[in-house]
């Protein structure tokens, strides 16, 4: 599983969602603190991990997930930004209490 929020809320139910022996990537990197209620580890053996960024070989994987479950990315994105707005754009991200942020290059 990977998380790409960097929300709280999502952080504190990954224990949940895994199975054992599950493993969890962290990619969203919005909130200062990493908050998993403690027992999520000793139970289920899970195993999180933290990234900046997707591996290549993941593209594909991720590609034929979104389309497999029909997933509208953009019900996700919920800031779309140019890349004069930068500052603007990487402040909105930064405060993590909003979807995606997206550049669009015109």
């Amino acid at each position: 599983m990977t998380e790409t929020s960097g929300a709280n809320a999502a952080h504190r139910v990954i224990g949940e969602l895994l199975r054992s022996w599950g493993t969890a990537a962290i990619v969203g990197g919005g909130s200062p603190e990493f908050v998993v209620p403690l027992r999520h580890f000793g139970g289920g053996e899970i195993s999180i991990f933290g990234s900046s960024a997707y591996a290549p070989n993941q593209f594909p994987e991720i590609a034929t997930f979104v389309k497999r479950h029909n997933i509208a990315l953009d019900a996700i994105v919920s800031e779309t930004f140019t890349l004069d707005d930068g500052p603007e754009a990487f402040r909105v991200a930064a405060d993590a209490n909003t979807g995606k942020v997206v550049f669009r290059f015109d």
